[in-house]
């Protein structure tokens, strides 16, 4: 395997771990061919929608609105990011997301705010 050549199974995986709090299920289909080249996820939406998605080098397709289907039409939207895609049609992806986001910023806020507040220790 080529430096630049991404294996699309560890990349799936990445995903799902990244992303997993954003929606009710992700897997990967055990259904559908997986390899190094293309890997198919199993999304189910907060709002329990459904969807097949391809995950490949031209980025993340909806292949099918049921889990393991694969009937991608030429003209279906590819997406750069599974952030970009879900964003597209999950509101309650975008919910979560800005929910995480900002549970993040305030820990970090708590961090910075506890380090300018605490004594410098003398030498």
């Amino acid at each position: 395997m080529d430096e630049e050549e991404i294996d699309f199974r560890v990349e799936a995986e990445a995903v799902m771990k990244d992303i997993g709090f954003t929606v009710k299920s992700i897997n990967i289909s055990s259904k559908l061919p997986a390899s190094r080249e293309c890997v198919y996820l199993n999304v189910l939406t907060k709002e329990s929608k459904c969807l097949c998605v391809e995950l490949s080098v031209l980025g993340f397709l909806v292949v099918g609105e049921r889990f393991d289907e694969n009937i991608a039409t030429s003209a279906s939207k590819y997406y750069e990011t599974i952030n970009a895609l879900l964003d597209s049609i999950s509101p309650g992806y975008c919910h979560s997301f800005g929910e995480a986001l900002v549970q993040r910023l305030s820990s970090l806020q708590t961090a910075v705010d506890g380090q300018v507040n605490s004594p410098v220790p003398d030498k």
